[in-house]
């Protein structure tokens, strides 16, 4: 009995089966239809995307040299009786150097010295021929030079604030550290192949510059202090270890100054690609006419049991 309640329930989906497929059959016209139809419409939306090109730079952390801060890391208590605070160079740059350059001060610092905001906010395409970007003209006006498109709540004025500008940079700008080679990998997006490598190039020097400047004003200021106290102290042991520490700073400093490439080495440069990186239109139009077929499927679907058999029950 087990048996027979087992070959109807088979022959019962085999038949299902066959009325599915006979369903769609007798629709095929449909199928085809949606499939066309769908087809041309995501070829020309495709066509529509403008290019997108990567610009990416492979950097390896600047090591300090172990000898000045063991030095350091030993001396820190000498200074700290003079109160005086020491980096010992033992925090981890690169960390830090990675966590800077995704800063809104490091951001705002970068809008500032490269006129970032339309090429990021207004730009809708690059002109191959030219070498030139396509402004929107709906959110900026060339001609004028001022920004003319339309904000609601809680966006304040038509000039694209800090954090706004910060947000959408985000989306183009990817950093990342390889676990296994302790290499930094850095790309921006963009329409302008030469736009992305003339960012990244930026971004590479000012993320060295800002971390080199602050140890030097660090150093200086950890100098002026160190040499007040030998002046003002009539301890010649804690005169002699307070030299020590001058020295190590000074040190620290011409380190600092004839090292441009301070936190970051750069491995392997920007370059402006010749290739895209985006948009895949082979893949787009696969999908799309995927999604035209199966939106057929569905049309002849619903159309035979919730309109055809609808009639045939009244």
């Amino acid at each position: 009995m087990i048996n027979n309640i087992k070959e109807n329930k088979f022959e019962d989906d085999e038949i299902d089966l066959i009325e599915f497929i006979s369903i769609l059959w007798s629709g095929k016209k449909t199928i085809i239809i949606s499939f066309i139809l769908s087809s041309i419409f995501i070829v020309f939306y495709s066509l529509s995307l403008p290019n997108i090109y990567t610009s990416d730079a492979v950097l390896s952390p600047v090591e300090v040299e172990s000898n000045m801060t063991d030095a350091l890391g030993d001396m820190s208590s000498v200074a700290g009786l003079v109160g005086v605070e020491l980096s010992s160079g033992s925090v981890d740059r690169t960390s830090i150097g990675m966590e800077v350059m995704k800063s809104r001060r490091f951001f705002e610092n970068f809008i500032n010295d490269n006129e970032v905001l339309v090429p990021l906010i207004a730009t809708k395409g690059w002109d191959v021929s030219t070498n030139q970007l396509i402004i929107d003209d709906k959110i900026y006006d060339v001609k004028n030079d001022k920004w003319v498109r339309k904000v609601s709540a809680p966006l304040q004025t038509n000039k694209p604030s800090t954090q706004e500008a910060l947000k959408a940079f985000n989306d183009i700008f990817k950093i990342d550290k390889n676990l296994k080679t302790g290499f930094i990998n850095i790309s921006i997006d963009h329409y302008s192949p030469y736009v992305a490598k003339r960012w990244l190039d930026a971004i590479i020097l000012q993320i060295n510059n800002s971390i080199r400047e602050k140890d030097i004003i660090q150093a200086e200021a950890a100098i002026k202090q160190l040499n007040e106290e030998i002046n003002s102290t009539r301890l010649t042991d804690l005169k002699t270890n307070l030299y020590e520490l001058v020295e190590k700073q000074i040190e620290k400093k011409v380190i600092a100054q004839a090292t441009p490439e301070y936190v970051f080495e750069i491995i392997d440069p920007p370059i402006a690609p010749e290739l895209k990186s985006s948009p895949r239109r082979a893949v787009i139009c696969i999908l799309g006419a995927i999604a035209g077929t199966i939106l057929g499927c569905l049309i002849v679907l619903t159309r035979f049991y919730f309109f055809s058999k609808s009639k045939i029950s009244k």
